[in-house]
């Protein structure tokens, strides 16, 4: 009896070894290619969305290994990779191939105008060209709009770069990458930086994702409580408003 009990304890202790190397395995961390969210800096992968997917999968208890892609090619990597997560904006591109698994934050989006360029309300848009990051679909029903043009960019930096050279006369984008962007500027380029009054477009939740097939349910919850913690405790606001604190990109 003694030796079929010891038996299966052996029993159980192996399986649990052969169960904790898959256990173990890193998590992917997608990250939107967009600065101060997520960047490729001197000192390595930088960003609000790399801070807190460390501390997120750090607190869960998961290895995380951060990779920096284009907005729209991060949409289809996490939904092809069951141990992978993002953190981005909720709208019908991403809720079409992943699930909202914990609520991070609201973010402010607007429309910031060059000097001069008076926005009251939408139709003041007409006529303007409007500076927005490729693959995004923030602008709604105006990117269909006749009079308005949009101007697809890479990145943050290359809204910047159209706005100061005069080829767009506004950007859409969240008040944090417009501080971020503002204090990467040289000091000649801040002295040209000069805007007008922004018009709110509105606030997006932003959102821990997943796949919506073939995800380990544990993983799922842990990663799921350990945001939810972080939100609890104020620590992922702080993140979101240390912007100024983020290294600069590595041109």
């Amino acid at each position: 009896m003694r030796r079929a009990c010891v038996a299966a304890i052996i029993a159980i202790l192996a399986a649990g070894a052969l169960i904790r190397p898959a256990a173990s395995e890193p998590l992917t961390a997608y990250l939107i290619r967009i600065a101060p969210w997520g960047f490729h800096a001197e000192t390595g992968v930088a960003g609000v969305y790399a801070d807190l997917s460390r501390l997120i999968a750090e607190r869960a208890g998961y290895a995380v290994r951060l990779e920096v892609q284009p907005y729209a090619r991060v949409r289809r990597s996490v939904a092809d990779d069951p141990r992978a997560f993002t953190l981005m904006a909720a709208h019908a591109d991403i809720l079409a191939v992943a699930q909202p698994i914990a609520w991070v934050a609201d973010l402010d989006f607007a429309f910031t105008p060059r000097k001069g360029v008076v926005l009251k309300d939408f139709s003041d848009l007409d006529g303007l060209t409007i500076a927005t990051i490729q693959g995004t679909s923030l602008i709604g029903d105006l990117a269909e709009h006749g009079l308005i043009e949009m101007m697809d960019v890479k990145d943050s930096f290359a809204q910047f770069d159209a706005f100061l050279s005069g080829r767009a006369d506004a950007m859409l984008l969240e008040r944090r990458t417009r501080d971020y962007g503002v204090a990467q500027l040289s000091p000649r380029e801040r002295r040209r930086f000069e805007i007008g009054a922004p018009l709110r477009y509105g606030s997006l939740s932003a959102h821990l994702w997943m796949a919506r097939r073939g995800v380990d349910a544990a993983v799922k919850r842990d990663i799921a409580r350990a945001a939810q913690a972080l939100v609890a405790s104020g620590e992922a606001e702080a993140i979101l408003d240390a912007v100024a604190r983020q290294p600069a990109l590595k041109r």
